[in-house]
């Protein structure tokens, strides 16, 4: 549903209930004092908290995450408004006998509940944001030859066997996590092992070492260039 109608239709619903508050307070025989008057603005402070309360958990994120997260901020909107307009119709039903400190009093601290239970509620929204704004890290290409190596290794024996189970473990051990900067040291690791990947299948032991060889310094070099990437904070 678009926000925008969305919110529409909820400030339509919080004027009816505003408008049925406001009727029943001046419709009453009530006192007009000092309670009266303070429940009354109340009673519009807890509509007014409610449409807060409901744009920000429709209108700040689209995402499904976002919107899960945020509807506890509505429930606590909705359950100070019920709470804070039955307290404005009582005090106003009691404003002849009520002293008007105990009102404030009763009222501060429901209105400072809510405010934390919005802040509270709020917060584990905005780390979800956060989280999904962060640009998240690219292994697919390290885990593609690693998974590539496991692959090959077993699949000979002696010593061109060893050397496929220590390149396996070199990869296994490695940073998995690309960058641009690794862009061009990855793609020459990746055709090393694809060479060496026909080497196996071949059979071809002198090539198996010699690819070996050639893909654990390839995979040396990147390593450095990764240890590197992050000391620069890149």
């Amino acid at each position: 549903m678009n926000p925008n109608k969305n919110m529409i239709r909820v400030c339509v619903v919080l004027a009816v209930v505003l408008t049925a508050f406001c009727v029943v307070a001046f419709t009453l025989p009530l006192e007009r004092n000092g309670v009266f008057w303070f429940a009354l603005v109340m009673g519009v402070i807890a509509v007014a908290v409610q449409v807060y309360a409901t744009y920000t958990a429709s209108a700040r994120g689209e995402k499904a995450k976002s919107k899960f997260y945020g509807w506890p901020i509505t429930q606590v909107g909705t359950m100070y408004m019920r709470a804070q307009l039955t307290l404005s119709i009582v005090f106003m039903l009691m404003a002849r006998a009520m002293p008007l400190w105990v009102a404030v009093a009763i009222c501060a601290v429901l209105l400072g509940i809510a405010l934390a239970g919005l802040v509270t509620t709020d917060a584990p929204r905005d780390e979800i944001e956060r989280q999904d704004e962060e640009p998240k890290e690219d292994e697919s290409a390290m885990r593609d030859i690693q998974s590539r190596a496991r692959a090959m290794a077993g699949r000979m024996d002696g010593e061109a066997g060893k050397a496929l189970e220590e390149l396996s473990d070199k990869l296994l051990f490695s940073d998995p996590v690309s960058s641009d900067a690794l862009a061009e040291i990855e793609a020459e690791l990746a055709a090393c092992m694809d060479t060496l990947q026909q080497a196996v299948a071949d059979g071809d032991r002198d090539a198996v070492l010699t690819l070996c060889r050639k893909a654990g310094l390839t995979l040396d070099e990147r390593n450095r260039l990764c240890r590197l990437n992050k000391e620069n904070g890149q």
